[in-house]
């Protein structure tokens, strides 16, 4: 048996809940399939870095004892309290695969009550999904009033968590609030929960 590929299949009842995971070998021949669930996994990982959160309340550390930096990369800067990577690993994990998730679920969304039924299984409406990114994505399924503002809001925060942790090291590794990490945090389980709710309708 060759090395195996894996497949989801977005058909099961419940994408966040139990995602399929179709194993199979370099011919394309299925070998297993288990399941996998989005909501466990993000859940535990929620709070793991929760209590990652609780434990740096209790025990602050400077940014300016990392030895990963000297002195000069703080000119100018105030002494925020550092992100242990290990916890700024799992917060740029958690916040990508939300991000990933609720995408996913937005293309559902947009297929079951945007495209015609007719059209559904077109290449074009295809690409289509496949070349919009989040955001426009995120726009599209919130003027067509599939989601509700306050629902628009909170996926759009866990975006731009998402973008700040990835593309700016002050924001991965240091903290300013930690009753508002602890927020997005939340937020970024909460958001697809909710997405899953309205896939169930």
């Amino acid at each position: 048996m060759g090395d195996r590929d894996t497949e989801t299949d977005e058909r099961v009842e419940d994408y966040w809940r139990a995602v399929a995971l179709r194993f199979s070998n370099d011919q394309g021949n299925i070998q297993e399939t288990n399941f996998h669930s989005h909501a466990a996994e993000m859940t535990a990982l929620r709070d793991d870095i929760l209590e990652g959160i609780d434990e740096l309340e209790h025990h602050p550390s400077s940014l300016r004892e990392d030895d990963m930096f000297d002195e000069s990369d703080f000119e100018q800067l105030p002494d925020f309290g550092i992100i242990p990577r290990e916890l700024s690993h799992k917060l740029v994990a958690l916040f990508s695969i939300s991000c990933g998730i609720i995408d996913n679920q937005l293309r559902l969304l947009l297929e079951r009550d945007v495209v015609d039924q007719s059209v559904a299984n077109e290449g074009t409406v295809e690409n289509y999904f496949d070349n919009t990114s989040l955001k426009p994505r995120l726009t599209l399924v919130h003027i067509s009033g599939i989601i509700d503002e306050g629902l628009y809001g909170q996926a759009d925060d866990v975006r731009k968590t998402r973008n700040d942790l990835v593309h700016d090291p002050l924001d991965r590794l240091s903290i300013r609030s930690t009753v508002a990490l602890e927020d997005r945090v939340r937020k970024a389980v909460r958001v697809p929960d909710d997405l899953s709710e309205l896939l169930q309708e």
